[in-house]
């Protein structure tokens, strides 16, 4: 059914949204992701990072920012500074490392709690969705019959669109919780 299909549509999109969500949240690794809320001014306007400079990983602890143009070495110490994410970077002649430093027990749970906060607004988002899906249900189906088959169906996907958030998020929280 058309309805059953545009929610899982957007449980897709939902799902996606969730894992490019927990990107930017820190694990014991260094990730690019963790960069990807700066944003920089230069050339007159506010642009990502990843617009102006090369971002790479330089080990297990470190990033490493390449700009493209030296001249906005000041500009992107500002965006980090900025996107306020806990961590500063060293100028090294025409690049900029990151250092990350380890994270704290302490910070691997209040880490560990983001994660389950982001997961639980998914989960919100999605029942929602489905709450959504069910009053159109019972608009266009014709019999009790077809309602409850439609719903039957809706609900598998939900319960499968749940275990998928809760899969993603125990992966991350392992993450985070690795020493």
């Amino acid at each position: 059914m058309v309805l059953v299909e545009e929610f899982e549509q957007k449980a897709i999109a939902t799902l996606e949204s969730f894992r490019k969500e927990l990107q930017s949240i820190r694990t014991g690794r260094a990730t690019t992701s963790i960069l990807d809320p700066v944003h920089v001014s230069c050339y007159g306007s506010m642009m990502p990072l990843i617009q102006v400079a090369t971002v790479r990983i330089g080990d297990a602890t470190s990033l490493i920012i390449e700009p493209w143009d030296k001249q906005n070495i000041p500009a992107i110490e500002k965006g980090i500074v900025a996107a306020n994410l806990g961590v500063s970077a060293v100028v090294e002649g025409t690049l900029l490392r990151i250092n990350l430093p380890p994270l704290t027990e302490d910070k691997r749970k209040e880490l560990a709690k983001q994660v389950n906060q982001k997961a639980e607004h998914t989960k919100a988002v999605l029942r929602n969705l489905r709450i959504k899906v069910k009053e159109s249900i019972k608009e266009t189906c014709e019999s009790d019959d077809d309602e409850f088959r439609v719903e039957k169906e809706l609900q598998v996907h939900v319960d499968n669109t749940m275990k998928k958030i809760d899969e993603i998020k125990e992966k991350k929280i392992h993450e985070i919780m690795e020493i």
